[in-house]
């Protein structure tokens, strides 16, 4: 008798523990969601977009042909364009505060908002497409171009001076350390410096001959270069020697920007890159799109951006 109790004890175990197996099998497995890293948002163009500039969070504006300028004030959920009284390219747009900005462009273009809204001309002095720009302040700025050209600022643009840069090289790529200590990058792997705000700009190594098209710095000592065919390039001493980055892409690269030393992102020929730890690593985050970004800025890493033909704005999420 109690011999046979205990195997009705045992086969109702067996019998229970197949039953949760059973019902574990019948449960609905959760499907694993992917969020995609960059989001294409809506901006109601399929103009070609070259610059774009965001002075805080919520605040960006985004430069393009046929005079274009789209804003928003909310992250991009919208954007709206902006009348600037001209037709031409716009080829790059810096703000230094929230409604502080110029803008650059073809056959010596540059406008001038102090509002945010509404664009004046200002003379440049020069005929030459006027291809980048960069202000540390709302005065003191700078912008690039073609034929070596090099303009200053420190009036907000009142007059600008033309400097002298000893190349003829289309100068594709500022960047401004401080008033006194800028970069710039070009054509046939240019690169030029200035410490004194732009008396005599030095000319540095890079060891290739790739049009560069963006330079960054994230302090006085490290920054990158990058341009056509991949090329990719990191200075640890202020520029005294670049060292080319290989096996990343063979791409053609546009742009570089940085939100902090750690997170960055370059972009350009159908590619996004990503780096979080300095650009030790590069992650290929590339969404699914054909053709060029010119463009990108990072103001935060969860705030990167990137725009180029076609109407094309991505967000990182």
């Amino acid at each position: 008798m109690k011999m046979q109790i205990i195997i009705n004890f045992i086969a109702l175990i067996l019998l229970g523990s197949i039953s949760l197996q059973c019902d574990k099998k019948d449960d609905p497995i959760s499907p694993i969601i992917t969020t995609p890293k960059w989001a294409k948002q809506t901006n109601g163009t399929n103009d070609v977009l070259l610059g774009i500039s965001f002075p805080n969070s919520m605040t960006g504006y985004i430069c393009g042909i046929n005079g274009k300028v789209l804003k928003t004030t909310n992250a991009g959920t919208t954007w709206s364009p902006l009348s600037t009284g001209v037709t031409g390219f716009i080829r790059d747009i810096c703000f230094s505060s929230e409604n502080m900005g110029t803008a650059v462009g073809e056959n010596g273009l540059i406008i001038r908002t102090i509002n945010g809204s509404s664009w004046a001309s200002q003379t440049s002095g020069t005929t030459q497409h006027l291809v980048h720009c960069h202000f540390i302040s709302d005065n003191n700025g700078m912008a690039s171009g073609q034929d070596g050209v090099l303009l200053k600022t420190i009036n907000g643009g009142t007059t600008w001076t033309k400097l002298s840069s000893g190349t003829t090289a289309e100068l594709a790529g500022l960047f401004m350390l401080n008033a006194n200590t800028v970069f710039a990058v070009g054509f046939s792997g240019t690169i030029l410096k200035t410490t004194d705000a732009g008396a005599i700009w030095t000319t540095q190594t890079s060891g290739i001959t790739n049009d560069l098209r963006s330079v960054y710095f994230t302090d006085a000592n490290n920054g990158w270069a990058v341009g056509i065919g991949g090329a990719v390039l990191k200075t640890t001493n202020s520029g005294t020697s670049w060292q080319k980055i290989s096996s990343i892409t063979t791409a053609d690269l546009y742009s570089i920007s940085f939100a902090d030393a750690s997170n960055g992102i370059m972009a350009g020929t159908g590619k996004i890159y990503v780096t979080t730890n300095g650009g030790t690593t590069w992650t290929d985050e590339s969404p699914s799109f054909s053709g060029d970004l010119y463009a990108t800025t990072s103001n935060g890493f969860v705030n990167s951006w990137a725009v180029g033909q076609n109407g094309l704005i991505f967000k990182r999420n």
